[in-house]
């Protein structure tokens, strides 16, 4: 019985020793699954930042498109303009010595 009981002790020494181990190991899982739903969390913030920053960057590349097509639309209709004053200019100045032509030939025309 001596040895019986012996054996007994040492199986639930054993035993004891098993679960000791047991919880510390269970307490490391547990310590890794916390750390683990921490950096998961960690991840879907900045995943979540992310997808603001791509909103944002979007949303300014199509005001500047925008932009720069007003401000093409707005270059064309004034490069428009000035070709109109130029070619006005143009007449003008071509009217202006024809008219000057024609009143140096009437001078001419009068003196003889």
């Amino acid at each position: 019985l001596t040895e019986q009981g012996h054996g007994n002790k040492e199986t639930a020494h054993q035993v004891q020793s098993a679960v000791s181990v047991a919880e510390r190991d269970k307490s490391g899982l547990d310590a890794a699954l916390v750390e683990r739903e921490k950096a998961l969390e960690e991840a879907e913030r900045l995943r979540c930042e992310a997808e603001e920053e791509k909103a944002l960057l979007r949303r300014t590349l199509e005001e500047t498109q925008k932009a720069l097509e007003e401000a093409k639309g707005a270059w064309e209709e004034e490069l428009t303009a000035q070709r109109r004053t130029l070619e006005e200019t143009q007449r003008s100045f071509g009217d202006t010595q024809r008219s000057l032509g024609e009143t140096q030939w009437e001078l001419e025309e009068e003196k003889k």
